[in-house]
């Protein structure tokens, strides 16, 4: 893995950015269909675990955290991928839900690099329902 990238089909080419390889991953499992190709599988795709588990929290949860462990780990040696579902008040006293992705990885040197992306119910995220409309409609 000394000279690990990460190919792309846009005008980046090969990444060697270990910090964007890591976002990269990310924007590709927000963004990938299963069925997009038949040639490659698996497909990782937060598309499918949406509507897999479309009223199961906890197994989409479950989903999402082995399907990021299986990007990451192509590129890293060391993979922890944790999902946490945090009540805030906002300014005016109402309450919403924040899902918050954490991704921790270790390269072959020992590097260790992390990234965290947070959706949050200030687009009236209340349940499961409205989280799967949330990352439908949501542009990464």
């Amino acid at each position: 893995m000394a000279n690990m990238c990460l190919p792309t089909l846009d005008t980046y080419g090969y990444l060697t950015d270990k910090n964007v390889i890591l976002l990269k991953i990310l924007e590709y499992y927000f963004t990938s269909m299963k069925d997009q190709s038949f040639l490659f599988d698996p497909i990782y795709s937060l598309n499918y675990r949406l509507k897999e588990y479309k009223d199961d929290l906890e197994g989409l949860k479950e989903g999402i955290i082995d399907d990021l462990t299986n990007m990451y780990e192509n590129y890293f040696t060391n993979v922890d991928v944790s999902i946490t579902e945090n009540v805030v008040k906002t300014d005016d006293n109402k309450s919403i839900t924040e899902y918050v992705i954490n991704v921790e990885c270790k390269d072959e040197n020992g590097n260790i690099y992390t990234l965290t992306r947070t959706l949050s119910s200030l687009n009236n995220i209340t349940d499961i329902n409205d989280l799967l409309s949330f990352l439908a409609t949501t542009k990464y």
